[in-house]
């Protein structure tokens, strides 16, 4: 009794902290109208009563190297006592969901670089050290098909508990990262990474309200007229540069140098494809896996064409996979733009004087407003989740991260997503439009993610090294590498079907 007590005032204290007032909780014919309470059982999700007799679920958590704030750390586990209202949501879901299943959660840091180096080993041991897996996406699609996880879609172990259709799940994610039935991997807001993952353009509200405001209007009014392209980003670039030496590069800009643009033309160019509208490839009703960019190729070099224009001014510069160089010149008011993803504001951006806005990336051209609009995509090293197929209890393990999914929708989300992200870090009443514009454009390309072979390098790859050379055509490398890459994404396709009836036989 004491245990269901402490529990419901846990649960209760999460609810009353919340300002998602629009979710439903319990049970599914529960409902909530407008000004209407919620219901007696505090859950948002439908998982019920569970006693797990004190097992503890432990994660092994792979972090990028330039994570110094521990995202995916954070997400999982954080301290009551950090000062951080996100770190005190965290800890508050945990000891509610420790106190609900009587149950423990535990993370081990394990490198990324091969994440293979710290729990391949163990995994291919048929050992029950780890019950979750969170290692980077590009990592794991290797790990996925060699049988070391749980198939979440078909397992009954685990598909009566994780409701992957849920508000919580990454849906859409889920439905262009996974092949046929085969979803050996979760993302959702249980992951801090995923929830601000998604790229954007930072613009300096400085340089912007004073230099071209009055021409342009309200940056926050380009996007929603869907005036914002890449071409108008070089043409506002250009206006804003002011740049002293006739060739600038990272060592010799002044202080009173003006940047257009401060590109880590990195892993952003992903991003600025697939905000183009540009596909890669696609799955096909006959469950095959084909690349499409070769079909729709005027589509590609439109994009490389408008991205290479603008890279190739004066006033763009180019800082390879250094964000922080280039966000502490944007941080200077010496930047008009510096394209990245939202959550390195909260990386970069926390002692930044002036103020900033956030933004999508921009569209092709304006003729894209009238078939696709705004996409975005996510950072291709965020963090899925897998269940270790020799987890001593897969049940336990399915419960309590259903469970850490849907409070986190609804607690940590609310904290981290509507106050901290778009509140705590730029002071723009038009931020959280923003955001939402660029979360409700979310595409994510197979191919593009884990079109991966040992033999050429990746699409992504393939993108940032022709546009950091200010190569002028990029059909060559792309169309090069091509049936490379379909080799591999039939081989994925191959390991993906007999691992279906591998685990299909059992």
């Amino acid at each position: 009794m004491k245990k269901r007590i402490l529990a419901f005032f846990l649960c209760a204290l999460i609810v009353v902290s919340t300002v998602l007032t629009f979710v439903s909780c319990g049970g599914k014919d529960d409902k909530k109208q407008n000004g209407e309470k919620y219901d007696e059982v505090p859950w948002l999700d439908n998982l019920g009563d569970h006693d797990l007799g004190g097992y503890t679920v432990k994660f092994a958590v792979s972090e990028a190297g330039e994570d110094t704030y521990g995202f995916n750390e954070r997400s999982i586990v954080a301290d009551a006592d950090t000062g951080d209202k996100v770190d005190a949501k965290i800890h508050l879901r945990n000891e509610a969901i420790k106190a609900r299943f009587n149950c423990g959660i535990e993370l081990k840091y394990v490198t990324h670089n091969p994440l293979s180096a710290d729990i391949a080993h163990a995994l291919m041991g048929q050992s029950s050290e780890y019950d979750v897996i969170a290692g980077r996406q590009y990592d794991d699609v290797a790990m996925c098909v060699e049988g070391y996880f749980v198939n979440v879609l078909t397992d009954s172990r685990v598909n009566k508990y994780i409701s992957i259709g849920r508000e919580y799940w990454g849906k859409e994610y889920t439905k262009d990262m996974s092949y046929g039935k085969n979803v050996y991997w979760l993302a959702g807001d249980l992951n801090l990474r995923y929830t601000g993952g998604f790229y954007g353009v930072f613009v300096n509200s400085t340089l912007y309200d004073t230099k071209l405001k009055d021409e342009y209007g309200d940056i926050h009014d380009v996007v929603r007229n869907n005036k914002w392209t890449v071409g108008l980003m070089k043409d506002m670039s250009d206006k804003v540069t002011n740049i002293s030496t006739a060739n600038p590069n990272k060592g010799n800009i002044t202080e009173s140098d003006i940047l257009g643009v401060a590109a880590p033309i990195h892993d952003n160019t992903n991003g600025w494809a697939v905000s183009c509208g540009v596909t890669f490839s696609k799955l096909t009703k006959s469950g095959n896996i084909k690349l499409t960019f070769k079909t729709n190729y005027q589509r590609l070099k439109d994009f490389y064409d408008a991205y290479l224009a603008l890279v190739s001014t004066k006033g763009c510069i180019s800082y390879g996979g250094v964000y922080l160089d280039a966000f502490q010149v944007f941080k200077a008011d010496r930047a008009l733009f510096v394209p990245g993803r939202i959550n390195q504001a909260e990386l970069y951006l926390r002692d930044m004087v002036n103020d900033y806005y956030i933004i999508p990336n921009p569209m092709l051209n304006e003729e894209q407003a009238k078939d696709i609009g705004y996409r975005s995509s996510l950072h291709d090293a965020i963090s899925i989740y897998a269940i270790n197929d020799d987890s001593e209890n897969i049940e336990a393990t399915a419960i309590v991260l259903e469970a850490m999914a849907a409070e986190s929708y609804r607690s940590v989300r609310a904290e981290y997503y509507d106050n901290a992200l778009k509140n705590k870090y730029t002071t723009s009443p038009d931020t959280a439009e923003m955001i939402e514009i660029i979360n409700a454009g979310a595409y994510s390309d197979f191919a593009l993610v884990w079109c991966l072979t040992p033999y050429f390098p990746s699409m992504g790859a393939i993108l940032r090294s022709y546009l950091n050379g200010k190569k002028a055509d990029i059909s060559e490398g792309l169309l090069y590498v091509q049936s490379g890459w379909q080799i591999s994404l039939d081989e994925l396709k191959d390991k993906f079907d007999k691992l279906a009836e591998i685990k299909n036989a059992k």
